[in-house]
Formats: structure tokens, sequence, C-alpha cells
């Protein structure tokens, strides 16, 4: 994450671009409509994913989708070493998170 001003005006702002991209996706536990080559998702209905392919980074992309999804992992390392927890912390808006998957039994 970089901080950044708007041209013009003062406004701090964030550029985030995260680069780490894990080949991750449980594709035969993974409920999606794929593109017809079968590389992109298109739409994920259920997610899974290989725990231990998942990198030291906690904010990465996947393949499958590394144009439009990003995905943070939580309760991993410290909150002071997690991207989510530290976005919430700083007091930042704008982004949207949401639970898609979990490695806790149920």
């Amino acid at each position: 994450m970089l901080k950044a001003k708007l041209d013009g005006t003062d406004e701090m702002i964030y550029v985030l671009n995260p680069t780490a991209c894990y080949n991750c996706l449980d594709r035969h536990n993974t409920v999606a409509e794929w593109t017809p080559d079968g590389t992109v998702a298109v739409q994920v209905k259920k997610y899974a994913f290989h725990v231990d392919r998942i990198g030291d980074c906690n904010l990465f992309k996947i393949p499958e989708m590394k144009r439009v999804g990003l995905f943070a992992i939580s309760g991993r390392d410290e909150p002071e070493d997690e991207f989510y927890a530290q976005y919430h912390d700083m007091g930042l808006t704008g982004l949207k998170f949401e639970e898609v998957w979990s490695d806790e039994v149920e």
C-alpha cells in the first residue's frame, strides 16, 4: 500500500497493488462457472483453498481471478502483521471485505 496525494488537492489516498499470486484454489472442491477454456472463474459460488499453498503474504491474488479478485487472510498472523486488521485499525474506508472461506472445522 502506497500513500499518495490527489493532484490539485492535498487529500491523502492509498494505492493498493498486491503482487503476490498463489496457485492455491482447490478446483475440485470449488463450485464455480468457468470460461470455456477453464482458466478463469467467471462466478464462484463456493470457494475452497489449499492452505499449504498460500505463501507468506496475507494479501494475495489467485491465477483464476487475478484481474478481479483479491484475497486477505485473517487470523493466521499477529494483527499488526495482517492487512485486514491494519486496514480497520487505521480507520480506512472504501474496501468491502466478505468472508468467502474458512478452514475451521464446522
